[in-house]
């Protein structure tokens, strides 16, 4: 409790001598003659209306008080406007009315504590004749008294006033028990009580408002202008408008039930800080300290906490989640599981006895697409000496769940530094055969480090006890080549990734080939390539970019897979003789698989849908595809990609760049049209190499007769260095109209010339060449012209002679 202040105080009084003419004047102050001004400006500043009427029981009879802050100086200002005691007249009869005043230092005010009722209490003991100096005893009020006062006038109620400040000026309906100002203080004293009492440094409040402009943020009145809300005892308080209005009537209500009401009202009359009306999420945030998790959760409901908020509660020695709501405490670790990077996840440490932090945890793991940060969330249970318990149940639950669940819990899995062998997590994942396929493949080949341990738990010799499915990665390692239906074909297992799986552990044995050469494996493979599943063919192409060096039975097995599929790579560059090799030793089914892809690819082409065996053209994947059409041994289908590649290159002949010209022709045989095509790459070329001008425009010109227009061959063009000058850009085009002229004979259109020089000025080159050959041509006109004048003239001089 703040100990009572001696503080001195400035003061003055206001009023009219008796049977006065003048206007109301400072009749005595603390300071003399020359401090008068001062406090009659403030006074008035305050006072702003006259009582209307002298009568008592009146709800607008004096006395007043106001109270406000004097911002400028740092102090509190609070007058009384009173009728005194004898019956005081101006000239023209009318009663006068005085007021007292004093202002106080804000630091003196706060450190004693004091109310509206003890300032009311100082006012009545200042000096009424001309004495100077002042003194005031300023205290807190008893506790008990205030807390029974905020208690009698409803404490929720009470709140509901509070918070409509923060929206803006407050105005009280006075009932029948409230009409002395004793009985108002005690009103605007329990509002200001719901408030941190560092906020009476900016309350303007008055037991009256006799003028809607008056300048008071909370008063009685009998209306309320606008921008004001009027409320009225037993009556909830009206809509509050602003977020933070809204959150601090329902915070402070909740915690007034929580907490109770001496809690509350001891916790915001201890807040002596600095705050401001124009801040109001300020004021709101004077609540944190009462319930600092069910006020992180609200401003998080509200956008205005961010994560690092929510990490520091949680840090905060003080937090004990046990004991706050289940809900607040289900938002909180929530958004720090699923939210919160690197070390912040530290936070639910020591806050994992709490069931909602596992079920978080759990939850976010399963969702979690960043493998790295699901270990962050793991290091939580693994503290506890929980990690095999609780990455046993995250593979249970995964099992049943999404696929995106179970793909990220095997990139999980595969990302762990650590290793936690054990019967548990090993049948954890024997018991979920497509998390155990997808971890394999998240493993192998670019993490072989963290691979072995769990090849080793999941399918090492030492084990006696495995699923059937399991004994296929056994014979992989083994390199035993050899597979039973039951091995590869599990029913209800997820089986799509398990032949690729199969293939990798194989690899990471060095013997990619134990697979490659494993008829029935390579053919099941084969057929779920086929069934244009994208996300199985993408797997297979990283893993096939990524497989030990093979020979050639292998790797040309190997490629027919990856072309079956739309991609062509391998290892090693693929030939005939190992297509040959493979073709002798598999026989039955290369022969079905040339079968299925040759009549797939008619198909297509027949129908004018782009072939999915082919797939997206590139320069490598041209190269390998005309060596395969070289050893088909089906012309129709080497015409039939060929008359593909052809199609592509009329679209991109960027694509022709690694074929020889006898390839180049044969395309073109099948599509004319890419005569012209290629005829246009040359010349862009061309214009980058910056030839000379003769072979550029021997370029040129051979475009023109093969008829390719003209517009189109400038814009091939359109980069040729030469277009930066003027004078070598006319000559160019000079030079390419008498080049059309004499090579095409039978040449009928216009001036190749005059259209080209249209072109680049149009801005076919760009808009700076444009334009620095504009502004040249008109000097370049303008001398020609004077020079034709002038060879007119000494022609005419010449004729004269003559004559």
């Amino acid at each position: 409790m703040s100990q009572a202040r001696t503080v001195a105080v400035r003061w003055a009084l206001r009023g009219k001598p008796q049977g006065s003419a003048d206007d109301y004047q400072i009749m005595a102050c603390d300071a003399g003659a020359a401090a008068r001004s001062t406090y009659a400006a403030r006074i008035s500043d305050m006072v702003r209306a006259d009582p209307s009427s002298a009568s008592e029981g009146r709800v607008d009879a004096l006395p007043w008080l106001l109270v406000g802050p004097w911002e400028a100086e740092n102090r509190v200002s609070a007058a009384i406007v009173y009728w005194p005691d004898a019956d005081y007249r101006d000239g023209v009869g009318r009663p006068v009315m005085f007021t007292r005043y004093l202002d106080v230092p804000w630091p003196d005010l706060a450190a004693a504590g004091a109310d509206l009722a003890g300032l009311y209490t100082a006012l009545a003991t200042l000096p009424a004749d001309g004495s100077r100096a002042a003194q005031v005893t300023l205290s807190e009020p008893d506790p008990a008294g205030m807390l029974a006062t905020v208690e009698a006038l409803d404490p929720i109620w009470l709140a509901g006033v509070a918070a409509a400040l923060l929206d803006g000026p407050v105005r009280i309906v006075p009932d029948a028990r409230r009409q002395t100002a004793e009985d108002r203080l005690q009103v605007l004293d329990a509002v200001a009580t719901l408030l941190p009492y560092g906020l009476r440094a900016r309350l303007s409040a008055g037991t009256w408002s006799a003028h809607p402009g008056d300048g008071l943020r909370l008063a009685f009145a009998a209306q309320a202008s606008e921008g004001q809300q009027l409320v009225r005892f037993g009556e909830p308080v009206g809509a509050h408008r602003g977020l933070a209005a809204i959150e601090y009537a329902y915070r402070c209500s909740r915690l007034l039930k929580s907490i109770g009401t001496q809690g509350v009202v001891e916790a915001l009359w201890r807040d002596r800080r600095s705050y401001d009306w124009a801040d109001p999420g300020q004021v709101l945030r004077s609540l944190e300290g009462l319930d600092r998790p069910f006020a992180v959760h609200q401003d998080m409901l509200m956008g205005t906490a961010k994560i690092s908020d929510v990490v520091a509660l949680l840090n905060a020695p003080e937090t004990d989640l046990a004991r706050a709501e289940p809900e607040v405490v289900d938002r909180l670790v929530r958004e720090v599981a699923g939210k919160a990077l690197g070390d912040q996840v530290r936070a639910l440490d020591r806050h994992w006895p709490v069931p909602a932090v596992r079920e978080a945890i759990l939850q976010s793991m399963l969702a979690c697409a960043n493998p790295r940060q699901t270990v962050s969330l793991w290091r939580t249970a693994d503290a506890y000496g929980e990690s095999v318990s609780v990455l046993c149940e995250l593979i249970d639950r995964a099992s049943v769940g999404s696929l995106d669940e179970r793909h990220h819990v095997a990139a999980f899995l595969a990302e762990m530094n650590m290793f936690a062998p054990g019967e548990e997590l090993r049948w954890a994942l024997l018991t979920a055969p497509e998390i155990t396929a997808l971890l394999v493949l998240e493993l192998l080949p670019t993490r072989a480090a963290y691979a072995r341990p769990w090849l080793d738990l999941l399918f090492g010799d030492t084990a006696t006890e495995r699923p059937q499915w399991a004994e296929a990665f056994v014979a992989m390692r083994a390199g035993r080549p050899v597979l039973t239906k039951e091995q590869i074909l599990p029913d209800a297992h997820g089986g799509r990734w398990m032949m690729l799986a199969l293939l990798a552990a194989a690899d990471a044995a060095g013997t990619p080939g134990t697979f490659l050469t494993c008829d029935n494996a390579w053919s099941v493979l084969l057929n779920q390539l086929k069934a244009d599943d994208a996300a199985v063919k993408a797997r297979f192409k990283a893993l096939a970019l990524g497989l030990s060096r093979l020979d050639d039975r292998p790797h040309a097995a190997l490629d027919l897979l990856v072309f079956a599929v739309g991609g062509l790579a391998g290892s090693t560059p693929w030939d005939g003789r190992a297509y040959a090799a493979v073709a002798d030793y598999y026989a039955e089914i290369n022969q079905k698989l040339e079968r299925v892809l040759l009549t797939d690819l008619r198909e297509r082409l027949a129908t004018g849908f782009i072939d999915a065996s082919v797939g997206a053209l590139t320069r490598e994947r041209v190269t390998r595809l005309t060596e395969l059409c070289r050893n088909l041994t089906d012309p129709e289908a080497a015409d039939a990609i060929r008359r593909r590649i052809a199609w592509g290159a009329v679209q991109d002949p960027d694509i022709l760049g690694g074929c020889d010209a006898a390839t180049i022709d044969e395309f073109i045989r099948l599509r004319p049209e890419l005569a012209n095509v290629m005829l246009l790459v040359r010349l862009r070329v061309a214009a980058a190499d910056d030839l000379s001008m003769e072979d550029f425009t021997t370029c040129c010109v051979e475009a023109l007769v093969r008829h390719v227009p003209v517009s189109q061959m400038l814009d091939t063009i359109r980069n040729w260095p030469g277009f930066a000058s003027p004078v070598e850009a006319l000559e160019f085009f000079e030079w390419l109209d008498a080049a059309a002229v004499h090579a095409i004979p039978a040449w009928q259109d216009d001036s190749v010339a005059l259209y080209a020089v249209h072109w680049l000025l149009r801005g076919g080159a760009g808009a700076s060449r444009a334009a620095a050959f504009d502004a040249w041509l008109k000097d370049f006109v303008q001398v020609r012209r004077a020079y034709l004048k002038k060879l007119e003239q000494v022609a005419k001089e010449s004729r004269r002679a003559r004559g």
